[in-house]
């Protein structure tokens, strides 16, 4: 009898065990700002985001977990303007994985940045050559969202978003910097001398004005 009942308890256990290795493996937890990609018999099945959720043991797994948070990407490139000043563009723009795309963002696109750096690169060569130096500067803000809005159409395909895309900089060549530099030192120069000269002026007519008073 003692035998049996051992032989018993032994099996209980054994099944305990079973049951906590299959809950162990069916539950599992998404992290907040992250989703998971199941798959089962590796054919995509569905997206789980932040919570805990239930699987079967061996069959459905875990492929890819996707990070959902912002992600900001800086390109930096050299053009030329329609006034053929060589200029370095940098620009910054943020993305990210599309909520309700998750799946095509990991089946469809497997470099998003390099991807997303190459229409940055391409909107940005096909932008500011058709603005002289002065207008790429004043319209930079014009030129960043229509460049986010045509690199957000692109990379919208592939399951992601662009938040915002800034240009940070335009940097003409050393050699034209220099002569801008001398431009304005010019120029300053110049309103420098005609303040100079207004002064004097107003000086020499107060003066005239005080002589003509005393006679």
């Amino acid at each position: 009898m003692a035998v049996f009942f051992a032989g018993r308890l032994i099996a209980l256990l054994i099944i305990i065990v079973l049951l906590i290795v299959l809950l162990s493996a069916a539950l599992f937890v998404v992290p907040q700002q992250q989703a998971y990609i199941i798959e089962r018999f590796g054919k995509f099945l569905k997206v789980q985001f932040a919570g805990i959720h239930i699987r079967i043991p061996f069959v459905d797994r875990i492929a890819m977990k996707t990070n959902m948070r912002v992600n900001q990407l800086n390109v930096q490139l050299e053009t030329k303007t329609l006034d053929n000043v060589f200029v370095t563009v940098v620009a910054s723009t943020q993305f990210r994985v599309n909520p309700n795309d998750v799946a095509t963002a990991y089946y469809e696109l497997r470099d998003p940045a390099g991807q997303l750096r190459s229409y940055m690169e391409d909107a940005l060569r096909s932008a500011i050559p058709a603005l002289s130096l002065d207008d790429a500067f004043a319209r930079k803000d014009d030129v960043a969202f229509d460049v986010q809005k045509t690199v957000g159409n692109e990379m919208s395909r592939f399951g992601f978003t662009v938040v915002k895309t800034l240009i940070t900089a335009i940097d003409p060549s050393p050699q034209v910097k220099n002569a801008m530099d001398s431009i304005n030192a010019a120029q300053r120069e110049k309103e420098a001398t005609r303040q100079r000269a207004e002064a004097q002026r107003i000086q020499i007519e107060t003066q005239a004005a005080a002589e003509a008073e005393k006679t």
